[in-house]
């Protein structure tokens, strides 16, 4: 009685993550016909998650919770969308839980570090970092917040470790290759420093996090005219920030671009308005700032 749902299935299922919102119509469409169809709501929950839609996919889960179904794997998505929902707590409880009944499985470990840091608790989220590895070496997510918290205290040795780690088990790791390039400039080695941003500019021309970084890089060296395009490139590829858009003008102005720079830093004054050192470098260029 069921073969007519099987099409509507398969679309959802290979949607969910490439089309979320096709996958959420044609799930849904299955799931008002057969709620108990376990796979369709397990899916759904993972198309809502990839559409942002966070509740929706916490009310799918729960629901398979509260019919005794949710799995170690299905409890770690739920404590994912608590989390990016804004739920932390509520996370947090799901996660310790799954944790502490599946002493073996990893994922909730890394999960409910991602929960720490989003509380600030930094101190504890590498601590479970750390017992990830305990069970999976080399786990390169663990491995990448391990870094990214050793750069937040300043610790630039164990951020370097743990980024070249990562490049070592996967040279083509863009997001740590970028974060070595911030840990040379961090330490000194400006040239080191842009020859890895360099490179990830090429492997992926519209990364705006690397554009923006050699943008700086370039000008702090004392080369502003090289590290204006970059700037513009960084803006292009987004989003449009107050950091990107004041480096702009800070190097349009060491050019001689007093236009340029005045308009840069009136955009960045409409996007953060209580920025008092770029109001008063408005002021010093003859403008003052514009109000929508």
């Amino acid at each position: 009685d069921g073969v007519h749902l099987l099409r509507p299935l398969n679309r959802g299922m290979s949607a969910a993550r490439a089309d979320p919102e096709v996958a959420i119509r044609e799930l849904t469409t299955v799931l008002n016909e057969d709620p108990g169809l376990l796979m369709a709501r397990r899916t759904r929950a993972v198309a809502f998650a990839a559409a942002g839609r966070h509740e929706l996919a916490v009310a799918d889960l729960r629901r398979l919770e509260q019919d005794g179904l949710l799995t170690p794997e299905d409890a770690v998505v739920l404590g994912d969308n608590l989390r990016f929902a804004g739920r932390a707590a509520e996370a947090a409880t799901v996660l310790e839980r799954v944790a502490r009944d599946n002493p073996k499985f990893a994922q909730p470990l890394l999960s409910l570090a991602e929960v720490r840091i989003q509380e600030g608790r930094h101190g504890e989220a590498a601590e479970l970092c750390e017992r990830v590895l305990k069970l999976v070496p080399d786990q390169i997510e663990a491995l990448r917040r391990l870094g990214d918290l050793a750069l937040l205290r300043g610790d630039i040795a164990v951020a370097d470790l743990r980024y070249s780690r990562i490049l070592a088990l996967d040279p083509g790791d863009i997001p740590a290759k970028t974060k070595l390039g911030v840990v040379a400039m961090r330490s000194g080695r400006g040239d080191r420093a842009m020859t890895l941003f360099q490179q990830v500019v090429q492997e992926d021309p519209k990364n705006g996090e690397a554009l923006l970084y050699l943008a700086g890089a370039l000008a702090s060296s004392g080369r502003p005219a090289d590290a204006l395009p970059y700037f513009q490139r960084a803006l292009e590829a987004g989003p449009r920030s107050t950091i990107a858009l004041n480096g702009l003008g800070l190097t349009r102005l060491a050019t001689g671009d007093r236009a340029g720079a005045a308009a840069a830093f009136r955009e960045s004054l409409r996007l953060d308005p209580k920025q008092e050192d770029v109001s008063r470098t408005l002021a010093e260029l003859g403008s003052t700032p514009r109000t929508r």
